[in-house]
């Protein structure tokens, strides 16, 4: 059964202690934080390499004043208790890869497969720290070039829909006739202009339609990347 944290101040209101004070002495004392081995490095890394398992994901993001961070975490503890792997500040490929490197070799050979995102920094890191390991990209960045492409095409589709009907009202100007706007926009432009198709609620609504027929794992999506 899942428990929630509790807080020091929480502890304040239920038996009457100087919920600050208590904070303090946890941290300096009752934690154990000023004996961590890591303390030293802690800002700039920190490695649990007894949390590794055979799926493993990386991936980077800001903790604080857009400061980025790698993490690398086990993916089968679902964000849970032993998920975190490592933790390296920055992105830069060099760094990430000389923490992991202080994991032995034959743990690092175990794992069977790393989630990551479309990035060189990334697949570098785990094609030289994770080499017989699959690497699997992420679903959530495949949608997203998927919905990209698809809101260039809406653009494309618009703006040539708009030429046409300048195109076609100049051209009634010049001989005399009737203009009828809606003839050619209710025809082409109307995708355009659908509300089904407006807005990102509408974008993601083409975009399922557009992608009925391609498999996408509901977890993520396996790209077959060459080794080496």
């Amino acid at each position: 059964m899942a428990t929630s944290p509790v807080t020091c101040r929480t502890l304040e209101e239920f038996y009457h202690i100087d919920g600050r004070t208590f904070e303090k002495q946890y941290k300096e004392t009752l934690s154990g934080f000023r004996e961590w081995d890591q303390l030293e490095h802690a800002d700039e890394w920190v490695l649990i390499p007894e949390n590794i398992g055979p799926g493993l994901a990386i991936d980077e993001s800001a903790l604080s004043n857009g400061e980025l961070y790698t993490f690398v975490a086990n993916r089968d503890a679902r964000t849970r208790e032993r998920s975190l792997v490592a933790t390296v500040a920055g992105t830069k490929s060099e760094d990430v890869i000389a923490v992991l490197e202080r994991i032995g070799e034959d743990e690092r050979g175990n794992v069977e497969e790393v989630t990551l995102d479309l990035s060189d920094s990334m697949r570098k890191i785990v094609s030289w720290c994770f080499p017989k390991a699959r690497r699997v990209i992420d679903r959530f960045h495949i949608q997203k070039l998927a919905c990209e492409a698809v809101q260039e095409l809406r653009i494309i589709h618009r703006w040539d829909a708009i030429q046409q009907a300048n195109n076609e009202m100049e051209e009634a100007k010049l001989n005399g006739g009737r203009y009828e706007p809606f003839r050619y926009l209710s025809a082409r432009a109307a995708c355009c202009s659908s509300p089904l198709t407006n807005g990102p609620k509408g974008r993601n609504n083409a975009l399922q339609s557009s992608l009925m027929n391609i498999p996408i794992s509901k977890r993520h999506t396996v790209c077959v990347i060459p080794s080496g």
